[in-house]
């Protein structure tokens, strides 16, 4: 298990959609992150979203990981779930990331994830290991992921606030899910306030 905790200067809206959204596995291509996606399956509820994509895998990292043994690319289906404030991220059996988001103010949000990574070693290995591999895995590959992401979340939000009247066209389904999740639970809130739920 490996604690990991983020502050955005962004509203939590444009970093959940983040979360949800695998098709920007081109932003972390120099830390041979995913690539190719396919978005599979899509479920969405009154108060969930779930998205399944097909990713591909290949490098030093996808070998370090257990995702392959060679050079060549291999895919692995990524789960995303959504259901307000938390994300349930699973690469199969091999990571999971609990993720747990909360904005703080109109302009910023932060999150606090636990991510569990099954890394093929020895369990003997491991245990003698955990404190120096906990610091690998978090500062030489999460946390270089999640800068890539901060920045361009806190980007895309500076863009938002400097003409709020642009409009976007949206092309991932799932991100289109999660903002009607989202309307619904603002919108739900708006009425338990006023009384009128």
């Amino acid at each position: 298990m490996i604690p990991v905790s983020a502050h955005f200067n962004a509203h939590y809206t444009i970093c959940n959609e983040n979360t949800m959204d695998v098709f920007h596995g081109y932003l972390h291509r120099n830390l041979q992150g995913w690539f190719d996606p396919v978005l599979l399956k899509l479920e969405e509820a009154e108060a969930s979203v779930r998205a399944d994509y097909r990713v591909s895998y290949r490098g030093a990292i996808a070998r370090f990981l257990g995702l392959n043994d060679t050079s060549k690319v291999i895919t692995r289906t990524i789960s995303v779930n959504y259901q307000y404030p938390n994300y349930i991220n699973s690469l199969q059996d091999l990571s999971y990331l609990y993720l747990m988001r909360s904005p703080i103010s109109q302009h910023e949000s932060r999150s606090f994830s636990l991510l569990f990574v099954n890394v093929r070693l020895p369990k003997w290995l491991i245990a003698l290991l955990q404190p120096v591999l906990e610091r690998v895995i978090r500062n030489r590959l999460f946390m270089r992921f999640l800068a890539q992401d901060i920045a361009m979340i806190e980007s895309e939000y500076e863009n938002y606030l400097r003409d709020r009247s642009r409009r976007y066209v949206e092309v991932n389904p799932a991100i289109i899910a999660l903002q009607r999740v989202m309307i619904r639970q603002y919108n739900f809130s708006l009425d338990c306030s006023t009384g009128e739920s």
